[in-house]
Formats: C-alpha cells, sequence, structure tokens
C-alpha cells in the first residue's frame, strides 16, 4: 500500500511539474524569439556601422589624407581629406587659402 502512495504522489509531483514547465517554457521561448531578434538587429546595425567607418578610413587613406607629394618642379601637394570638416590644416596650407600666384 505505501508503495502505490508513494508512486501516486511521485506522478503527480512530475505531472504538476510537466504541466509547469510547458507554461513557463512557452513564454520562455517567446522572450528567446524577441531577444533573438534584438540581438540580430544589434549585430546587423554593428556590423553597417564598422562596414561604413572601415569604408571611410580607405577611402581617405586611397585619397592620401594627410600626405604630402612632391612634383616634378619641388611643390608640394596635400593629400586630400574627404568627409572630414575638421581638418583645416594640410600640407603646411589652410584649406581654403588662396596665394594669388601659379
Amino acid at each position: 500500500m505505501t508503495v502505490a502512495v508513494m508512486l501516486t504522489s511521485v506522478f503527480g509531483v512530475v505531472k504538476r511539474l510537466t504541466n509547469y514547465l510547458q507554461k513557463h517554457t512557452v513564454l520562455y521561448n517567446e522572450e528567446t524569439e524577441m531577444e533573438k531578434l534584438k540581438s540580430i538587429t544589434a549585430s546587423i546595425l554593428m556590423s553597417l556601422l564598422v562596414a561604413i567607418t572601415l569604408s571611410w578610413v580607405m577611402v581617405n587613406f586611397i585619397s592620401g589624407c594627410g600626405d604630402n607629394y612632391h612634383t616634378s618642379d619641388g611643390k608640394l601637394i596635400a593629400g586630400e581629406c574627404i568627409a572630414m570638416p575638421w581638418v583645416t590644416y594640410q600640407g603646411g596650407e589652410l584649406i581654403g587659402e588662396t596665394h594669388g600666384h601659379d
């Protein structure tokens, strides 16, 4: 008799535990889907930010930003910086400065 009572109580506990886990697993899965969506969105945005930044750096590298180039007659030509409004001094001259001679 005691074995039957013990088995009944064990099965009752297992059944209640199973019901509890099923209810909370559904809620957990819904939260997990939202977290996955947030994670994917954040990853895409971060990837775009990194790609744009690296592209900007490469374009400025190719255009010679910060470098001075010598021409055949000895003049210096400053490399162009693209999308850098804070750069106002390049190649020994102020950007936008006119000298009045060739």
